[in-house]
């Protein structure tokens, strides 16, 4: 495998960024009110961004991984910012956890062939009906109460789950 080190210059800008990002992090409260609420905003904005170019270019699969995104990334910041103790916030983990590794290997196998056409409306409805059924998974799963759990982390004395 031959390494190539100028693909690799496109990766200096968002290593600096995030460096930069891991340096300044404690100065956040000194920003002005204005700013940390672009700040606050802004995964949402750039996933709008990524949305919008991906409608420009006619990438579905770029579309449907920005729109995953910033759903999760919602998802997470409304939803799962209390102890999964909680089972309403466990029920969200668990769907989510199944969701996202789903939905990826999903982008991966299917082929880009545009959003404005017969297979890219396919691709946006196949995506979501997954995403939605994947999402309410946990609700279907037998046996996600505390026996389960219990199992599952303590192990169980018949030896089976």
């Amino acid at each position: 495998m031959q390494l190539h080190f100028l693909a690799l210059l496109r990766l200096v800008v968002p290593v600096f960024l995030l460096v930069l990002a891991y340096f300044f992090r404690e100065h956040f409260g000194e920003l002005s009110q204005e700013t940390q609420i672009l700040i606050n905003n802004m995964p949402y904005l750039t996933c709008i961004a990524a949305i919008l170019m991906a409608v420009q270019f006619r990438w579905a699969r770029m579309l449907l991984a920005a729109s995953g995104v910033v759903v999760l990334y919602w998802i997470i910041q409304n939803h799962l910012q209390v102890s999964l103790s909680d089972p309403s916030a466990r029920g969200i983990f668990v769907g989510v956890s199944i969701a996202l590794p789903l939905l990826a290997l999903f982008l991966l196998a299917v082929p880009e062939r545009g959003i404005w056409n017969v297979h890219g409306l396919v691709t946006v409805v196949a995506f979501s009906v997954l995403a939605i059924v994947s999402f309410y998974s946990p609700a279907w799963l037998p046996a996600m109460g505390a026996s389960l759990d219990a199992q599952i982390f303590f192990g169980s004395s018949s030896g089976r789950l």
